[in-house]
């Protein structure tokens, strides 16, 4: 357990007392640290094939503070003849390839798409399934070890903690054999809502995509057509990250987040580049007329132009190395 206010990590050589009992068919423990405003309950629940631990931490009194909160597994020894699969590239793969690895889930540039991890023994035909709840909220959930590390940790971090509230964490724990496959198939038999989309327009989206311009002709659209495009994302239709869509005005100059050798590669006209709401209706209804979906961009959230933020959340606000604004 980290106290992100004491800026300490806490583990069982903090421990004063530990209580258990057993409710219903699970087995609680609740513990208690010392010099901690806070405590830790723990529960363990059999399923009909998994094992589910639950973790929640109350804050009896202080400060709020963040906070993060560890499930930590052994690694059988020796090491090297384990291996792995996450749901990501150059997968399955071994501990022993990494110095360190750290395995987040829905992180944007080199995280995991699925909130699980299998570690098996092919030799042995033996192995384990660690996978968070798919409908678990939680604002970040990482795999954590490193080649001399004797345990695989489990981490929810980032979490909240204050009076009346508590943090909590879900995981749960499935023996499987000596290799993923089997694994990822309890996976969708388990989750199968998550594996099967809601809408079936999806399966017409398989192909080609570009992310292109705001201004495509018929001709142009019919020759990504014959490339293969089935789907093309608009961009630069809009002023500046964060407004997507201006209101009130039916043109506007490109913005300045288009860098101008981008613009120049693309064949940029001479003179002011001005963007329109004619125009990208133009592009959708050339992109429909060749076969093609059109989805302009649209970012709900994690960007915006530092000219638009709002006062409230300046401290927020992305900087550079020299401490000035950087525009995402």
């Amino acid at each position: 357990m980290r106290d992100d206010l004491l800026r300490k990590t806490f583990d069982t050589r903090d421990l004063d007392q530990v209580q258990y009992e057993v409710a219903g068919e699970s087995l609680v423990a609740k513990k208690i640290f010392r010099g901690v405003p806070w405590s830790l309950t723990e529960r363990y629940h059999v399923g009909p094939d998994t094992l589910h631990w639950e973790a929640e931490v109350s804050l009896d009194a202080g400060d709020f503070r963040s906070c993060a909160v560890g499930y930590q597994i052994p690694w059988p020894q020796p090491l090297y003849p384990m291996k792995f699969w996450a749901a990501r590239e150059n997968m399955p793969s071994a501990p022993h390839r990494f110095a360190q690895i750290c395995f987040e889930y829905g992180e944007v540039t080199s995280g995991i798409l699925i909130p699980a991890l299998c570690c098996y023994r092919d030799d042995k035909d033996a192995g384990l399934l660690l996978v968070m709840p798919f409908d678990f909220r939680t604002p970040r959930l990482r795999f954590v070890s490193a080649f001399r590390d004797p345990d695989l940790r489990v981490e929810f971090d980032w979490l909240a903690l204050a009076r009346g509230g508590s943090a909590k964490t879900s995981l749960l724990l499935r023996a499987c054999g000596g290799n993923w496959r089997p694994a990822l198939g309890w996976l969708y038999q388990r989750f199968k809502e998550y594996f099967e989309p809601r809408s079936h327009t999806i399966d017409r989206l398989w192909g080609g995509h570009v992310c292109g311009r705001c201004n495509v002709s018929l001709e142009q659209a019919l020759a990504m057509k014959d490339l293969g495009l089935t789907w093309h994302e608009i961009h630069e239709h809009f002023p500046a990250y964060g407004n997507y869509h201006p209101e009130g005005v039916n043109e506007w100059p490109l913005g300045d987040h288009v860098p101008d050798e981008m613009l120049d590669a693309l064949g940029r006209p001479p003179g002011p580049t001005v963007v329109s709401v004619d125009m990208i209706r133009r592009t959708i209804a050339n992109l429909h007329k060749a076969g093609c979906a059109a989805m302009p961009y649209i970012q709900v959230s994690g960007e915006g132009d530092e000219q638009l933020l709002d006062p409230a959340f300046e401290d927020s606000a992305v900087t550079d190395l020299h401490g000035q604004p950087s525009a995402a």
